[in-house]
């Protein structure tokens, strides 16, 4: 059974793919249905251009006038539970004007709270378009194990001009059930 965050997924990159725009993008504007940048700017002046051209998802252009403490490119994955010994796994076709490594989370959101995990893997983007694969195990010390609420993929940014394309992303989830891990067994994960 697909599981419904893949749906929304699903929904939310196939409206980015369809989307025409040639943008400049404030804080926490979701240029797409469920799709924003976020950054600190209490402390930080960016400035995004972005353009969404035929065969991609997004074409971004960042300057950054002072560093903000925090920066990221956020895209929901909607409501839903996970159990340990899922395995998410997101597909990404990807490339940047310089080498990026980013690190990214999915951030559990409820009325009361904001709970992230982080995943096993990095994002290695460099000049050049690229598939990359990013694998993460759900351990039963995951918060977006505990409860069905909404998960969002945030993948960190610099805090530096970058210039970013984004082609293609895919999200799928490995149920428990199948027995697949996406790192070898530890005594801390068992839980």
């Amino acid at each position: 059974m697909t599981h419904p965050c893949e749906l929304l997924a699903s929904e939310v990159v196939s409206g980015l793919r369809n989307a025409e725009f040639s943008i400049g993008i404030e804080n926490d504007d979701h240029f797409s249905p469920y799709v924003y940048f976020s950054w600190d700017d209490e402390q930080g002046e960016v400035m995004i251009d972005a353009d969404s051209e035929p065969g991609m998802l997004l074409s971004a252009h960042v300057e950054v006038a002072a560093p903000p403490r925090w920066f990221s490119l956020n895209i929901a994955l909607g409501r839903g539970v996970f159990v340990p010994g899922d395995v998410l796994g997101f597909v990404v076709e990807a490339e940047a004007g310089d080498s990026l490594g980013l690190a990214s989370f999915i951030r559990s959101a409820s009325k009361e709270e904001f709970l992230d995990t982080n995943l096993n893997d990095k994002l290695d983007l460099a000049e050049g378009r690229s598939i990359q694969v990013l694998l993460h195990t759900v351990d039963a010390a995951d918060v977006l194990a505990r409860n069905e609420v909404f998960h969002t993929l945030v993948i960190r940014l610099p805090a530096h001009a970058f210039d970013l394309k984004l082609y293609d992303l895919r999200f799928f989830v490995l149920g428990a059930e199948r027995g697949l891990r996406s790192s070898p067994v530890e005594m801390s994960s068992l839980g």
